[in-house]
């Protein structure tokens, strides 16, 4: 047993090694693979539609972390049945699985990035190389009670410099990932004065989502990092001037500052997949303008660098922002470095970022996530939720609330009721007639008692509505719900899972009164 377990433990270290080696090398140099990424950037492009749904709706965006561990574990398997093979075997099979990860990646490798995949693999064979000519100097020999404690140091080595290269690779990761810096001036700024009618309660999201704590959600284990000099946005189809702009052409068109609302249509009901930034814009029909759209011209198709695109009609142009900057710098490298677009009152799958290529048509084309079950248009739910207070807490009788509220268009309204009861809600909902009543109407009325809240401002038409109010509760446990209101009514009460059109329902906290 234990000579077919040495061989293996030392090859699934070994590869736990080159892993090391390849994410160092991958971070400080992003052409070269690492072939967790590139064999799981392949699944998710490849894998079916339903799939991928049930996967996000089970796990939610673990479901991207769990595929990641599995392959690492896939390929300390395979490092374990080739190292029992002998360590000339291992080092081929090892580069072999190296320069096959290259070309699965969704970003195909160019001259550089076959460079890179082939120093990653003879790198890779290298270590191989090393290992076992390091095992065969510390395999006991008759009479050399030594051997197995040089052994014993030679795999506790391994594991010490597995812990070191990671170490690197996330402290170069962090430093790359930033992505370079630099302050955007945006033509028209934003009216950041605050709202002197609104009192912030304590506890209440922020006015304006900073960078670094919006949320990232995309299709990439390995998300794109593009040099913002050598990128270029290409603009064909149906246009009178095919062109190929710079970044730096694109600033010189009169842009604005804008607070913009996104979030995920995976988000579940008050989640976090949402955030409310300033960017800097430009309409998407000033860009378009200059490649002269033909009158034929129907839709907007939109690729990005990873593989993911989007389509709009043409007649929406207007409406669509293309972000330039992001809090007063350039768009960082998460977020779509250096442009990506911007669909106000559309959950963020339609904000497609890394863009390259822009191409007018005169028909219809679906986008990734419409390819694979999720709703075409993808319009936001109106929605509310409570911030302040949070679950749990332990509260005196006069209570002061806070949250954000949402929608497809302006909110106008957010009240919050007391311990209304699901068969209240389920009435209240339907307009005082029983859900189960048939056809003949009945004269029963609600009985939830809505209380209205106060709204402040919103920094613009695109971003999301804060609002506060105060209540009195009577010592005990209570459950408030909260529900959004715009111009067509208040928001759906039905509870629904996110796909395929967003998450519905009213968000409901339970606090303690004493």
């Amino acid at each position: 047993m234990r000579r077919f377990a040495e061989p293996a433990i030392r090859g699934a270290t070994t590869m736990l090694l080159a892993l090391g080696a390849q994410w160092l090398l991958h971070e400080a140099w992003p052409e070269a693979p690492f072939p967790p990424f590139g064999f799981g950037d392949w699944l998710i492009r490849h894998t079916p539609g339903d799939l991928a749904t049930e996967a996000i709706e089970r796990l939610g965006h673990f479901a991207r972390e769990g595929l990641a561990l599995s392959i690492v574990l896939v390929l300390l398997l395979f490092g374990a049945v080739i190292g029992r093979a002998g360590w000339h075997v291992f080092a081929g099979g090892a580069a072999g699985v190296t320069l096959l990860a290259s070309f699965a990646a969704p970003i195909s490798p160019s001259g550089g990035g076959l460079l890179a995949a082939a120093f990653t693999g003879a790198v890779t064979a290298a270590l191989a190389k090393f290992v076992g000519d390091s095992e065969r100097e510390t395999r006991p020999r008759p009479g050399n009670a030594a051997g197995a404690a040089s052994r014993r140091r030679l795999l506790s080595g391994t594991l010490g410099g597995v812990i070191v290269l990671l170490a690197g690779a996330a402290f170069i990761g962090r430093a790359t990932r930033t992505g370079p810096r630099g302050t955007v001036v945006a033509t028209v700024r934003a009216d950041l004065a605050p709202d002197p009618g609104f009192i912030e309660p304590a506890g209440i999201t922020p006015r304006v989502t900073a960078p670094t704590d919006h949320y990232v959600v995309d299709i990439n284990l390995d998300r794109p990092r593009q040099d913002r000099d050598r990128w270029r946005l290409k603009i064909t189809g149906l246009v009178d001037k095919r062109l190929s702009l710079k970044y730096d052409d694109l600033l010189t068109l009169p842009t604005s500052e804008r607070a913009i609302y996104l979030q995920c249509i995976s988000n579940i009901v008050a989640g976090d997949l949402m955030a409310n930034a300033l960017w800097t814009t430009v309409p998407l029909s000033s860009v378009l303008s200059l490649a002269q759209p033909k009158a034929d011209a129907r839709t907007i198709v939109v690729r990005a660098v990873d593989g993911y695109h989007e389509s709009y009609p043409i007649s929406l142009a207007p409406q669509i922002h293309v972000a330039l900057g992001m809090g007063g710098e350039v768009v960082p490298q998460d977020h779509g470095h250096p442009i990506r677009l911007l669909y106000p009152h559309h959950y963020g799958m339609r904000s497609i970022k890394w863009i390259t290529s822009i191409e007018l048509i005169d028909g219809e084309s679906d986008g990734y996530w419409q390819e694979r079950g999720w709703d075409r248009e993808a319009p936001l739910r109106l929605g509310a939720r409570i911030d302040t207070p949070r679950g749990g807490d332990d509260l005196e009788r006069q209570v002061t609330l806070g949250g954000v509220a949402w929608g497809p268009g302006a909110v106008t309204g957010v009240d919050v009721a007391i311990d209304p009861g699901e068969d209240s809600l389920r009435l209240d909902a339907s307009g005082g007639v029983p859900l189960n009543s048939g056809a003949e109407k009945t004269t029963v009325t609600s009985t939830v008692s809505w209380q209205p809240m106060q709204l402040e401002r919103p920094l613009s038409s695109d971003a999301w509505t804060r609002w506060t109010g105060t209540l009195a509760l009577e010592p005990g446990e209570h459950q408030l719900v909260v529900r959004a209101m715009d111009a067509a009514g208040p928001q759906e009460s039905l509870s629904r899972s996110p796909h395929p059109s967003g998450a519905s329902g009213y968000h409901r906290v339970t606090v303690r009164v004493h």
